[in-house]
């Protein structure tokens, strides 16, 4: 189990974010379908919270040809997304051959999905995976763990176990401080296990996880 970034920095500064999550307007204009993941947490661009417009633009081209290199996926392997949203991290592993899976929550992220990926991709909860035990040759999560009720994160993780004969990458969003996890579910309200990466690192080692993670500190407590 190691820890590994795969990913580009945010596009949104840590600093922009902070601001963001104390601005009491953005908080009261959450709505019921943004809790969902429907179209106000993905494309309402006068929401003022959520991403206002989930676009395509290749941003996890170099991220998804890290990983097939990590792991030494080829051509013709399987790989399963949970939490894949849109499915724009999918796309890149199609382009490079791989045969693609993904699952999400979101109705209106799987209806809405990007069209070169969208046949692949059908909606799901990752605490009980609809696919065969050791299906994939890599299972995948990016950011999704923390948005997994707490009384499903066990049986979540070990369903990933599951249907994966390779190996497991999570990307989670946590913090180490109170003030960190504060700004967290400030700036998302969606996030459900509000928990410091020793929470984590005591969980993945009570299920014997062998797959790696990455922890992203969302808004470090000193970007003031």
């Amino acid at each position: 189990m190691s820890e590994i970034n795969f990913f580009p920095q945010s596009s949104r500064s840590g600093k922009e974010r902070y601001k963001a999550s104390k601005d009491k307007k953005v908080i009261e204009n959450i709505t019921p379908d943004y809790m969902v993941f429907g179209y106000d947490y993905f494309d309402n661009p006068g929401l003022g919270v959520g991403y206002g417009g989930y676009k395509y633009d290749g941003r996890y081209e170099e991220t998804a040809r890290k990983i097939c290199k990590h792991y030494n996926l080829k051509q013709g392997d399987k790989v399963l997304e949970v939490g894949c949203a849109k499915g724009y991290m999918l796309v890149e592993f199609y382009k490079l051959g791989l045969q693609v899976r993904g699952i999400d929550y979101s109705d209106y992220a799987v209806k809405n999905a990007h069209p070169d990926i969208r046949n692949f991709t059908k909606k799901g909860d990752i605490s009980s995976i609809p696919f065969p035990d050791k299906e994939f040759d890599f299972v995948f999560g990016k950011e999704i763990l923390p948005h997994v009720p707490e009384d499903k994160i066990k049986i979540s993780i070990k369903e990933c176990m599951r249907v994966s004969k390779g190996p497991i990458f999570f990307e989670i969003q946590t913090g180490n401080t109170g003030k960190e996890l504060e700004y967290m579910v400030q700036w998302d309200r969606t996030h459900k296990i509000l928990k410091p990466v020793s929470w984590w690192n005591s969980l993945f080692k009570e299920l014997d996880y062998k797959g790696d993670f990455h922890y992203k500190i969302l808004i470090p407590e000193d970007i003031k």
